[in-house]
């Protein structure tokens, strides 16, 4: 079934307030009725241009800028410089999401707060993560905002780009950059040197049952979460804590590449 676009209705119902006037007054009715009418659809236009611009810019919340722009700060200082280019790229990326005078605050104090030695990206990669699940509208739009900064960026490192694909994957967005491939580690170039990695990682040898692998994952996982560094109830030191939350990164990872190898055997 065919549905009358929105602005339409006013005709229609002005068409049908004519006829019946016309039944009464002739042709000044059918006149009268499609003028209603005409009124009726720009009414309806201008209403929906009031608010379709605030509607786009609610799916952009405090949370999600605040997430978004500490990684992007994150990722464009962690060679230790930041470009003119990065600067402005991000800069550009408040007008195209029309945020507000306000929005645009939160945003440039995230970027900075994100540019911070002392900031850890793990805990805000698994918050952002949990945030998009909510707003999935905005996903592509962060993903695209992450990869312009890396690939615009002629300096990047390796590190750099394991960095953005670690982000993306944690958001749930594939990523692959083949013209970037030869200036990373040789762990992203090599996969057997990978797996090995991940082996190690994980204190497993190569030919273990997924179920033995599954096994140590979560043990691991349990041993060096952030939660055990507390000690008779006082809370752990920053660096602690980035530590341990890079080690339990480090066997997520692990185990996410074992997992596809193991995965991809079996078919």
């Amino acid at each position: 079934m065919t549905m009358l676009p929105t602005y339409s209705w006013g005709k229609v119902l002005g068409t049908l307030l004519g006829l019946v006037l016309s039944a009464r007054f002739g042709l000044l009715g059918l006149i009268f009725g499609l003028y209603l009418g005409n009124k009726l659809d720009q009414a309806i236009t201008q209403q929906s241009r009031q608010t379709h611009g605030p509607r786009k810019r609610q799916f952009w919340t405090q949370q999600s800028i605040t997430l978004v722009y500490q990684l992007a700060g994150h990722l464009a200082k962690i060679d230790g410089t930041v470009s003119p280019h990065s600067i402005a790229l991000i800069e550009r990326s408040w007008q195209q999401f029309a945020f507000s005078a306000t929005l645009k605050n939160t945003a440039k104090t995230s970027f900075n707060q994100g540019k911070a030695a002392t900031f850890n990206p793990y805990i805000t990669i698994q918050q952002l993560q949990v945030t998009l699940l909510m707003q999935p509208t905005i996903k592509n739009a962060v993903a695209t905002l992450f990869i312009k900064l890396v690939e615009e960026d002629r300096q990047a490192s390796a590190a750099k780009f394991n960095r953005l694909e670690a982000i993306l994957q944690a958001i749930g967005i594939a990523y692959m950059n083949t013209s970037q491939r030869q200036r990373r580690n040789t762990f992203t170039q090599n996969p057997t040197q990978g797996l090995s990695w991940a082996y190690s990682t994980l204190g497993i040898k190569p030919g273990t049952s997924f179920n033995e692998v599954k096994r140590k994952y979560r043990k691991l996982i349990s041993d060096h979460h952030p939660d055990r560094l507390a000690v008779n109830g006082k809370k752990p030191s920053e660096e602690a804590t980035k530590a341990a939350n890079h080690k339990t990164f480090e066997i997520k990872k692990a185990y996410s590449l074992l997992k596809a190898h193991l995965e991809e055997r079996q078919t």
